[in-house]
């Protein structure tokens, strides 16, 4: 099912390890779509679905998630960590987890014009299959309701 899927080593020194509640704060503060309310999404998505990162140590190099709507969210690697094949590696293995434990099929979000991203999943075997707007409240009194 997943046949695109090959598993590449990680660089001497580096883990993959689970994401935990504890990275949430790194993880909302250096993503770039956050917005109020972000925060409580991805430790929900992080508590409910999964998610891993590459570590070196206790630092948390680069991430991914299965996201609230069961897609891959929020996958991220530090700018100085880029073009290592960290990311690659962490998307490979969420997505088999996501496959194995959440039984879903694997999708995504790319936000438009994010070309970097375009090819970084084409490379890694998806294919964009429709176009879509996300829409959200300017106040938070729709979500407290």
């Amino acid at each position: 099912m997943l046949s695109f899927l090959t598993v590449r080593r990680l660089p001497e020194g580096v883990t993959l390890r689970a994401l935990d509640r504890g990275h949430v704060q790194q993880i909302n503060d250096l993503y770039p779509y956050r917005y109020p309310g972000s925060e409580e999404i991805m430790e929900s998505s992080i508590t409910l679905n999964g998610g891993l990162g590459a570590f070196r140590g206790d630092s948390l190099l680069s991430w991914a998630m299965a996201s609230f709507y069961l897609g891959l969210g929020v996958v991220q690697t530090l700018k100085e960590e880029r073009n290592r094949g960290l990311g690659e590696y962490v998307v490979r293995e969420t997505t088999r987890m996501m496959a194995e434990k959440l039984h879903v099929p694997v999708h995504l979000n790319v936000v438009e014009g994010n070309r970097t991203a375009l090819r970084f999943f084409h490379r890694l075997g998806f294919h964009q299959l429709y176009t879509s707007t996300w829409i959200y409240p300017k106040t938070r009194k729709h979500y407290d309701a």
